[in-house]
């Protein structure tokens, strides 16, 4: 068995909080908190759960935008989480992110010309731009260049900053709720498109989303070649669950994945389902995390901060398939 891309241990950030006139520190809120997880080239891992859930955070941590905390991520191999200078410009061609919203990070009034020239720029490698084959590589029509972020449709600015993220052949991109703003059909068109990039680059994809069916979109199995993504479901700054996007969607574990798929299938708020909203990162529960929404939650749960399990059940068990629940 190859070795992984990315070993992520114990992953962790803290934030500091800040009051009074003079902003002093009082405190620490938790934004990520003892993550572990692998990624294998060419492979769609989805980050699912509710705003305030970590996603964010992880993605950023992955690709180096923000430092940990704690833990280590080991990229090929090599622990990168300390990196710094030199070292970390090179990480850069290989650690890539794209972003909710490309018009508004680049600049509205910006040729989309630009912004694909610009990390050839940023790595002194300008004679190696080609922005043709970037755009028509995420399927985009040349003449596109021409036009400023603001004159593109949501649907072309996902793409453009697709092409951007590809410009230096990362082996990892980073894609913050890039579904967020598009229609189906686009949705269904963007994640076949970072299916075949997967394929035939073998560059891996880190996807974060609040909706079910946007997984569903990115990481079910594709009836073209069989590949089938995984997922991630984040809770208050740690893994709720992960495995294959089929058992974990199809046969959930968790308590909180089966209250996001059962809301979501309904199209029904998610405060329908479960009582209150994610906890302050300032002020974490004790025991486990999801304990004051839990419906099935005992006097067990609040003292105990349950880890990662291997979710078995009446049929064979999918590899790899983990929750973090004192049921499981």
């Amino acid at each position: 068995m190859s070795s992984p891309l990315v070993e992520v241990t114990g992953l962790g950030r803290d934030f500091k909080v800040r009051a009074g006139r003079f902003q002093r520190v009082v405190g620490r809120a938790s934004a990520v908190d003892s993550v572990d997880l692998t990624l294998g080239s060419g492979e769609i891992l989805a980050v699912l759960g509710e705003p305030g859930s970590g996603k964010t955070t992880l993605l950023r941590l992955l690709v180096r935008l923000l430092d940990p905390t704690e833990g280590s991520i080991r990229f090929r191999g090599t622990d990168v989480t300390r990196l710094s200078g030199r070292d970390l410009r090179t990480l850069r061609c290989h650690l890539q992110v794209t972003f909710q919203d490309p018009a508004a990070v680049f600049g509205s009034l910006r040729l989309v010309s630009e912004v694909l020239l610009e990390p050839f720029v940023a790595q002194g490698e300008l004679a190696a731009a080609d922005v043709t084959a970037l755009l028509r590589r995420v399927d985009l029509d040349a003449d596109l260049a021409a036009k400023t972020m603001g004159e593109v449709n949501p649907d072309e600015a996902q793409r453009i900053g697709l092409a951007r993220a590809l410009a230096l052949e990362p082996e990892l991109i980073a894609l913050d709720e890039p579904l967020a703003s598009l229609d189906k059909l686009q949705r269904i068109s963007f994640s076949a498109l970072l299916r075949e990039l997967g394929g035939s680059t073998r560059t891996s994809f880190v996807v974060s989303t609040h909706r079910v069916d946007h997984v569903r979109d990115l990481a079910n199995r594709d009836p073209s070649n069989g590949v089938e993504g995984r997922v991630c479901v984040m809770y208050s700054g740690r893994l709720a669950e992960i495995g294959m996007a089929g058992a974990v969607l199809d046969q959930p574990a968790h308590p909180y994945t089966r209250a996001l798929i059962s809301a979501q299938s309904g199209s029904r708020p998610l405060t329908e389902t479960l009582e209150g909203d994610v906890p302050s990162a300032v002020a974490t529960p004790e025991g486990c995390r999801f304990h004051t929404r839990c419906p099935d939650a005992v006097q067990r749960c609040v003292g105990e901060q349950p880890g990662m399990r291997l979710v078995s059940g009446p049929g064979e068990a999918s590899p790899g398939h983990e929750a973090a629940c004192i049921f499981v």
